[in-house]
C-alpha cells in the first residue's frame, strides 16, 4: 500500500504551527527567530548532505 502526503494539511498545519509561535513578537523578533531557524535548517542540510556524500 502506498502512503500519501495531504500536502494541503501539512502546509496548513505549518502555517498555524509558526503563526502560534510568533503571534506575539515583534517583526524584528520574528526576523531573528527565522533567521535562526534558517541557520539551524541549513547546518542540518549541509550535515545530513555530508553523511550521505560519504556513504
Amino acid at each position: 500500500m502506498k502512503k500519501t502526503i495531504d500536502a494541503i494539511k501539512l502546509v496548513r498545519q505549518i502555517r498555524d504551527d509558526n503563526y502560534e509561535k510568533t503571534k506575539k513578537m515583534s517583526r524584528e523578533e520574528q526576523f531573528t527567530d527565522i533567521k535562526k531557524r534558517s541557520a539551524e535548517a541549513r547546518r542540518k542540510f549541509l550535515s545530513d548532505l555530508r553523511t550521505t556524500e560519504g556513504s
